[in-house]
């Protein structure tokens, strides 16, 4: 009896001299089973390790995305609830807006640095390293801008969402006119 299995393809080669044909036809078709199985693995496991590779990728993007957002996007903070740190020591008020539009009006004991100057001037917020400074402008764009350079040299900066344009539709209070 001569019997042969090929590893590329699902044929087997059987010649029988004599002996039981019935055991050979089922080693035969275990032959196969098993190559069969072998190439359905195979692929399967690069399957796998391709979803796992493209799983691994995707949630080091998302965690990288994630971190990235955590360091460049300032924190956001509301009109109401800097309104209501208006008593606390413990934080201090940036208006970024040009010194026409502050002299015009202003929230009370807000220091001015615009922010085209605040870089140059930041030597004078050190004092203020400890504290929370909320920055405001007009409508919010220029202080998000202001609170990235100030969360960059290390300070505790809050952007206030909507500026002093959501704080009068609020009907805050607010210091109009030039300085007294």
């Amino acid at each position: 009896m001569r019997f042969t299995a090929s590893q590329t393809s699902n044929v087997c080669n059987i010649s029988v001299d004599g002996g039981n044909l019935f055991f050979i036809q089922r080693l035969c078709f275990i032959m196969r089973f098993r190559l069969l199985l072998r190439r359905r693995v195979r692929r399967l496991n690069t399957m796998k390790r391709t979803h796992y590779y493209i799983l691994a990728a995707v949630l080091a993007m998302a965690a990288l995305g994630y971190t990235i957002a955590q360091q460049t996007s300032p924190a956001v903070i509301s009109v109401h609830e800097t309104y209501g740190m208006l008593r606390d020591t413990t934080v201090v008020l940036l208006d970024v807006r040009t010194a026409q539009e502050h002299a015009a009006q202003r929230i009370t004991e807000s220091l001015l640095i615009p922010v085209q100057e605040l870089e140059l001037r930041i030597h004078e917020l050190y004092r203020f390293k400890d504290k929370k400074i909320v920055v405001y402008c007009r409508s919010g764009n220029r202080s998000s801008t202001a609170t990235e350079i100030l969360r960059k040299y290390g300070f505790n900066a809050y952007n206030m969402s909507g500026g002093i344009l959501r704080w009068n539709e609020e009907r805050l209070p607010a210091i109009n006119g030039v300085h007294q």
